[in-house]
């Protein structure tokens, strides 16, 4: 399942960031270039193999909490929810001892995310 992280782009200089409200990430120019210049909201996926959690504070993490820990050999499944209690994934090695209720902060390596416009309008039957 992939994660969603909901955002606005914003321009800053020669950077563009996607602003969740909650997290930050740097968007590199080829994912950038994805995007028409008038879409100004998009919705970002990372499959949970290309998001982290970890104890240090990389720019933009987002802080999270964990919900559900399946282990499954050869790695883990780690749930957890934001303050919002929105849903994400991210696998983790066996030796990672997460565990319900543990804080830490989701990153995410967006040199290998989607991006997907973020349709405000609705089709209606």
């Amino acid at each position: 399942m992939m994660n969603f992280f909901r955002g606005r782009l914003i321009g800053e200089g020669d950077r563009v960031t996607l602003e969740t409200g909650t997290a930050r990430f740097v968007l590199p120019k080829s994912l950038v270039s994805e995007v028409s210049g008038a879409v100004r909201e998009i919705d970002l996926g990372v499959r949970p193999q290309h998001a982290a959690l970890t104890a240090g504070r990389p720019e933009g993490a987002l802080p999270v909490t964990v919900y559900a820990v399946e282990r499954l050999g050869k790695e883990n499944v780690v749930v957890v929810e934001d303050e919002a209690r929105n849903a994400f994934r991210a696998l983790t090695l066996p030796s990672d001892k997460m565990a319900i209720g543990d804080r830490a902060l989701l990153s995410a390596d967006v040199s290998k995310a989607f991006v997907f416009p973020h349709l405000t309008d609705r089709v209606r039957d």
